[in-house]
């Protein structure tokens, strides 16, 4: 596009005694000076072509310092497509080119159209500069066959200084580039991110600052949050602060730099974990945790448990060892905190288990011909002896058993030297019964 003759000095000083400052102008500010002149709008738009280059890092090449070509302005932003700047080069080394415009923002765009000052300019979201494949010529019709044989188009007699270059549409990312860095600055009123150019994103290009945001769209994406939660019941670990609904104890090492400021071993319930980063804990059972690759001063930390806690703690910085352990994981840490474990056994107490309940006493034997009765039982294993049997014909003295503990079988209680006799003594009995029997069934018969 042609830009307006420069005012007299004059008066571009009065313009700007009674102009607000820069940094407190806004895109709309600018345009209503009814300029064709971008100036001013150096902050908004570095931000906004270094945002759009971001989408599509590949898209944008410099186009100068080249022979043939030179720029009419230090705002011009020397960026185009490939194919583009191929297309001007060529042409460039049949005759020398100036250049008045080449890429363009949105926001040069807004301020070029509202100004009414440059004649025919395209409504922000349409122009082709923002691709990057359209050129604003000022010695055009010296350049014009030159540009037309390396395969530009020229816009025609309604815009002589204009040449379209060969490239893609990348129109609908200049005004993708605006509505990120509008977001990120204002998260409170955020637009749809679709590369529409619509009343919502117009509305806030206007108030855009001219000077820029505090912060570009460009910036790289925060690192996703580290997920070192581990371990298995009771045990749990966590680098990021204690774990909802257990009982966590924080593990930390002041002299450490490395982010050891929130890191907790949590449990579940209460198991009486203390933490110390100067010495064993005086009456409690406790395991040295270190790191020999750590040189801040790991060498008198301790985790302790109470001294009659069924929980064994080992600890290990070379990886897990067998069976249950939890990592103690501090991915900010450089010195090797990402083999370390802390591994546990269960011992429960082991006392004496409770006695079985006794047995019940023997009976004794009825009185016989002896004038006394047996002696009283002894005690078995499993319970008390039975009480002495009364004077009876029964040869094998009290009626009181004793139990082997070993076999489980029963036996009668007598010394073991009268054995013999007492065999002899219950086969007589056995007789005289046999009679009595025989003598009984023949009276009732």
């Amino acid at each position: 596009m042609k830009r307006s003759s420069l005012l007299p000095l004059p008066v571009v000083f009065s313009l700007c005694a009674f102009a607000l400052p820069a940094q407190a102008q806004t895109v709309a500010d600018l345009a209503a000076r009814g300029q064709c002149s971008t100036a001013g709008l150096d902050g908004i738009s570095e931000q906004l072509a270094e945002a759009q280059m971001c989408l599509r890092p590949d898209a944008f090449v410099k186009f100068t310092p080249h022979a043939g070509v030179t720029l009419t302005s230090s705002r011009i932003h020397p960026y185009l497509q490939a194919s583009a700047r191929d297309a001007l080069w060529a042409a460039a080394s049949k005759t020398s080119i100036s250049i008045n415009s080449a890429f363009r923002t949105l926001a040069d765009q807004y301020v070029l159209y509202y100004s009414g000052g440059c004649g025919l300019a395209a409504k922000p979201g349409r122009s082709n500069h923002q691709s990057g494949r359209a050129i604003d010529v000022q010695n055009y019709s010296a350049a014009k066959s030159a540009l037309l044989s390396a395969g530009c188009t020229w816009l025609g007699s309604s815009d002589p200084v204009h040449f379209d270059c060969p490239g893609s549409d990348g129109r609908p990312d200049a005004v993708l580039a605006f509505q990120k860095l509008w977001n990120v600055n204002h998260p409170e009123d955020r637009i749809d991110e679709d590369g529409a150019y619509g009343p919502q994103t117009e509305a806030r290009l206007a108030k855009t600052p001219a000077a820029g945001f505090a912060k570009g769209a460009c910036e790289p994406d925060p690192p996703p949050p580290v997920d070192c939660a581990n371990g298995s019941a009771p045990f749990f670990w966590d680098c990021g602060g204690p774990l909802d609904s257990l009982t966590c104890v924080q593990i930390s090492e002041p002299a450490d730099p490395d982010s050891w400021d929130d890191n907790y071993l949590c449990s579940e319930g209460e198991l009486g974990l203390v933490w110390s980063n100067s010495g064993e804990v005086a009456g409690m059972r406790c395991t040295a945790i270190s790191e020999p690759s750590d040189s801040d001063t790991w060498n008198d930390n301790f985790l302790c448990v109470p001294p009659d806690s069924p929980y064994y703690f080992t600890w290990s910085s070379a990886g897990p060892l067998e069976g249950d352990c939890v990592q103690f994981d501090e991915p900010s840490d450089p010195d090797t905190w990402s083999d370390n474990y802390l591994c546990w056994t269960y011992e429960p107490a082991t006392g004496g288990g409770v006695g079985g309940a006794g047995g019940e006493p023997g009976f004794g034997g009825s009185a016989g011909q002896w004038p006394e009765g047996g002696a009283p039982g002894q005690a078995g294993d499993y319970g008390e002896g039975g009480a002495a049997g009364a004077s009876d014909d029964n040869p094998f003295g009290p009626a009181t058993q004793t139990r082997d503990s070993s076999s489980c079988s029963v036996t009668p209680s007598m010394p073991a030297g009268s054995r013999g006799e007492l065999w002899l003594l219950a086969a007589g009995a056995a007789v005289v019964l046999v009679r009595r029997r025989r003598t009984a069934t023949k009276a009732s018969v």
